[in-house]
């Protein structure tokens, strides 16, 4: 009995044998951006908001990036000219996708949100809603497929990191 439970405790707590090296594990950043922006699902929206007490789209993108080293500007169509341009086929975690404002005959960029699915999957991201804060939408709707202007990739989020 007393060896069932020495091996029990050796299993739930490798550090005992010395060898916690061999359970860390390397992620891209993104995935931890991404993994953080889900924490605040549910944050309600305020117009100039950068803080998790409230968050408009792009005091909410730029509150994650910063987090994880990647300092944008503070409105969303400063951030489009960040990162580099990438097709709509190929977005993945950590992207940002920008969409025109409210109006849709104006072209200027007025609205950003966190790419959340896998390359490949129905394009989802994360963002600041004026009417339901911190939500997750699909692209396809046509609300955001009809505004939807360009997509950005970082590369400073590929990095791979230790957890």
């Amino acid at each position: 009995m007393k060896a069932l439970l020495a091996i029990s405790l050796l299993v739930m707590n490798p550090a005992w044998l010395g060898a916690e090296e061999q359970y860390l594990t390397k992620v891209r950043t993104y995935e931890l951006l991404v993994a953080e922006a889900m924490k605040h699902l549910g944050t309600k929206y305020r117009l100039g908001g950068c803080a998790p007490g409230g968050f408009d789209c792009s005091g909410f993108v730029s509150f994650l990036f910063g987090k994880f080293g990647v300092e944008l500007p503070r409105i969303s169509h400063e951030q489009a000219g960040e990162g580099k341009r990438v097709g709509l086929r190929k977005v993945k975690k950590g992207d940002l996708l920008f969409f025109r404002g409210s109006n849709i005959k104006d072209r200027t960029i007025g609205h950003v949100g966190i790419v959340v699915s896998d390359k490949g999957e129905p394009v989802r991201f994360i963002h600041a809603s004026t009417s339901k804060g911190v939500v997750i939408s699909e692209l396809s709707t046509a609300y955001y497929k009809d505004r939807f202007r360009k997509a950005r990739c970082f590369r400073e989020l590929k990095r791979k990191v230790k957890i």
